[in-house]
């Protein structure tokens, strides 16, 4: 989740509280009495966070952008942090709005390389669509 609050630990707990009340099929503080359900499809086009940790060499961000072109996937941005260990460098890659079914393909192909210090995290980016319905 992203954007501003009250810091970290206030808007967990928030996020969670609201989490938990929707899923007792209760009505969350400040959420609106007419909250759309909808289904997602397995099969649904979004953008994506991707979180990689590696043991860092050149040519990485190459192979990650030659397996996303290969399913047509293209990348919006790369941020790296200094400071971590060589050997296991976290970095995020967000992806352009691409269908699930790519981007499964895309990490498949490159679960085979090894600069790999643990499994690639790929979540998809949500974001409020528009249903012609007033608030």
């Amino acid at each position: 989740f992203g954007g501003r609050g009250a810091g970290g630990e206030p808007t967990a707990v928030a996020v969670v509280s609201d989490l938990l009340a929707i899923a007792r099929d209760e009505v969350p503080f400040g959420v609106r009495s007419s909250v759309l359900h909808a289904d997602v499809s397995p099969e649904v086009t979004s953008a994506y966070y991707v979180r990689f940790t590696v043991a860092d060499r050149p040519g990485i961000i190459a192979s990650l952008a030659s397996a996303f072109a290969r399913h047509s996937i293209n990348i919006d941005a790369i941020l790296q942090e200094p400071g971590f260990p060589i050997g296991r460098r976290p970095f995020v890659v967000s992806l352009e709005p691409a269908p699930a079914s790519s981007i499964e393909r895309a990490l498949n192909d490159l679960a085979a390389f090894e600069f790999h210090g643990e499994a690639p995290v790929a979540l998809p980016v949500l974001s409020v669509v528009s249903t012609g319905v007033p608030a």
